[in-house]
């Protein structure tokens, strides 16, 4: 969506077109810092042989966040055969029970740590945009013996959309697919009036939008019940 939107407000600045898609999201990392992935990842892994699955269930926006209840849910159901870890850094009061911190204060070596996991869980925040961004900008053979499939990202969609944040060869969980008033406040980037014409669809803002680009004021979601909180669980 970002690449998107600079190719657009470039256009209308310029005059001039130019594509901008989802493929342009590259951080072309090292071979120094794809072995540092790869060496913090197989540190990780049991006897070798349980993969590593990194959960990254927080946002900025709080009806993007994963409930408590969910996490757990997770944890207990993949620690039989994988090693699951918390994508750092987090709040005192949101560690997951089970799960191992993992990350680093380099947002660079925490990209690459992220594209050294054998899978990823998280929802329409930052770090999506590291692991897909390593995967695609770094070259494959630094990456040789590594699942480098976008398809081993797991994204969980509430108050979010796929057309402004997943890209199209990760898995998508929600609980009726797209939510059709998403995104609520569109991140709070621009006018709600241009986004809504530049994506040719009726986007929501918040109550707010100064302060809160968390909230859907659409009435039969004033409760919130479209966020990401309850949509995964329901799913």
């Amino acid at each position: 969506h970002l690449s998107t939107w600079m190719a657009y407000e470039f256009e209308s600045n310029s005059g001039i077109h130019i594509d901008a898609i989802s493929k342009d999201v590259r951080t072309v990392l090292t071979r120094e810092e794809v072995e540092f992935g790869k060496s913090t990842i197989r540190n990780l892994r049991q006897n070798g042989r349980k993969p590593v699955v990194i959960i990254a269930p927080y946002s900025n926006t709080k009806n993007r966040n994963l409930p408590r209840r969910t996490l757990n849910d997770v944890v207990n159901g993949i620690s039989e055969f994988s090693v699951p870890c918390l994508l750092e850094p987090f709040g005192q009061d949101q560690y997951i029970e089970g799960t191992i911190p993992i990350g680093d204060k380099s947002l660079r070596n925490a990209s690459a740590i992220l594209y050294a996991s054998d899978s990823y869980l998280g929802v329409d925040s930052g770090p999506l945009h590291m692991i897909m961004g390593a995967l695609q900008g770094t070259s494959e053979d630094l990456g040789s013996g590594l699942n480098l499939s976008a398809n081993k990202i797991i994204v969980a969609l509430g108050s979010s959309h796929s057309i402004v944040s997943a890209y199209p060869e990760n898995r998508i969980v929600s609980a009726t697919g797209d939510c059709s008033i998403a995104p609520c406040g569109i991140h709070g980037y621009h006018s709600i009036e241009s986004a809504s014409e530049h994506f040719r669809t009726k986007i929501y803002g918040t109550k707010d939008p100064e302060k809160d680009k968390s909230g859907c004021n659409y009435v039969d979601y004033s409760d919130m019940r479209q966020a990401a909180l309850d949509i995964f669980y329901q799913n």
